[in-house]
């Protein structure tokens, strides 16, 4: 589940802000499912900024953060384990022309 809000007018002009929840439902862990991992959620946000607002058009700043709470444990396949990618975050300049 995923919301992002941009408002339009006023002094928030140009920003926007996102917010999410990824939920990764419980699983077989291996091909004879002997076991099984538990389900896990994970939230997400996002912050950007339209400097179209400042008239530069087409130029963009954004954030994201994903797992923000640095959910730890992991995940296995066919008997293999993984461990959940901590939290991680973005930045990214774009420009369209």
């Amino acid at each position: 589940m995923w919301a992002f809000y941009e408002p339009e007018t006023g002094p928030l002009k140009g920003w926007g802000f996102g917010g999410g929840l990824r939920y990764v439902g419980a699983s077989w862990g291996d091909d004879e499912n002997t076991f099984r991992d538990k389900d896990s959620l994970f939230t997400d946000l996002a912050v950007s900024y339209d400097f179209a607002a400042l008239g530069r058009e087409g130029l963009a700043l954004q954030l994201n953060v994903k797992n923000l709470f640095d959910e730890t444990g992991q995940t296995c396949s066919a008997g293999t384990c993984y461990r959940y990618e901590g939290r991680t975050a973005t930045a990214s300049l774009n420009y369209r022309f």
